[in-house]
């Protein structure tokens, strides 16, 4: 069993064999306490010394992570065999081309539908376009062909979002290093947030972030973070960026640098960071249920280790309404 909690205040202990949420007094919920093999924690969680080593005792991992989503320490069991077997099946899933093919469609077919879905809000120019980008990828058979559709789709997505940017603050294109442009630095300082957010789950579900499906690894590449990130960067990222854009203070940040070249600045950083952390927060109705876009994260990352582990036959990212 897996738990997540982020409310500030929530304290977690051990009673009559169960892990007891509480705060302020208030006994929240209960679970058997046996059963927890993975407990992330966000700033304000405060697991006592009972639940570590119940945890310890499980084979299990305690994950805390920054308010906005970055790995600040863990702790893993010595012989962690579950985490093990996890992890082998992951490398196992890696070898297989038919499943590095199935995973790779899932996520880009999920990151395509969510530009869709974003893009709709301010133009109904590239809908048909990328709708047809999407319904094409049921018939490709490799890896590498997918990348060229969803780069096509990329591209047409990002002449239409560049749109809602400030022209002076715009570049002609996407730019990830060095960009001179603020809208680029912007994205790339969000899109690494979002990165740093993966990681801290992947790392809580027992798998290895360095090991992706549909991003090859590569050097000091969490690519399996990159793999997951993907059906957020639009409704989390980008949603972000276009409503920044609009900030007055942002706006002042950038107008207080003399020229591009001198980054965001420190306010512009911040009200960045801020706007990240409660976007992360924000909840959307999925299945009836309201949840956050953490919790989807986190649902999206545990499905994936059921689909690896053999416990679920297909894996769907997070699609939005």
């Amino acid at each position: 069993m897996e738990l997540m909690l982020t409310t500030p205040g929530t304290r977690l202990g051990i009673k009559n064999g169960k892990l007891e949420v509480s705060r302020e007094g208030d006994v929240l919920g209960k679970h058997p306490a046996n059963t927890i093999k993975s407990l992330i924690c966000l700033p304000g969680v405060h697991p006592n010394e009972s639940v570590i080593s119940q945890i310890s005792r499980n084979g299990g991992k305690l994950v805390f992570l920054s308010s906005a989503g970055r790995l600040k320490s863990m702790l893993v069991t010595v012989g962690d065999a579950g985490n093990v077997q996890t992890r082998m099946h992951q490398f196992s899933g890696f070898a297989n081309r038919e499943m590095c093919l199935r995973l790779s469609k899932s996520i880009a077919k999920s990151k395509i539908h969510n530009m869709d879905r974003f893009s709709r809000e301010f133009s109904d120019e590239i809908h048909v376009d990328l709708r047809n980008l999407k319904n094409t990828i049921s018939g490709i058979d490799d890896i590498s062909t997918l990348r060229g559709v969803e780069g096509l789709a990329a591209k047409m997505y990002f002449s239409e979002l560049r749109k809602r940017i400030p022209e002076k603050h715009r570049a002609n294109m996407r730019i990830k290093r060095f960009a001179p442009d603020a809208m680029n630095q912007a994205q790339s300082f969000v899109y690494s947030m979002l990165h740093h957010t993966m990681i801290g789950l992947i790392h809580g579900a027992g798998l290895d972030p360095f090991l992706g499906f549909y991003h090859q690894p590569s050097y000091n590449h969490a690519a399996l973070a990159s793999d997951l990130m993907e059906p957020y960067r639009a409704q989390v990222c980008d949603r972000i960026i276009v409503k920044t854009f609009k900030n007055g203070e942002f706006l002042k940040a950038l107008a207080e640098n003399d020229t591009p070249e001198k980054g965001l600045g420190q306010m512009g950083l911040t009200i960045l960071r801020k706007a990240y952390i409660e976007r992360l927060e924000e909840k959307v109705l999925v299945d009836g249920e309201e949840r956050s876009f953490l919790r989807l994260m986190h649902h999206d990352v545990f499905d994936l280790r059921r689909l690896l582990d053999g416990e679920e036959d297909e894996f769907q990212p997070w699609l939005s309404a």
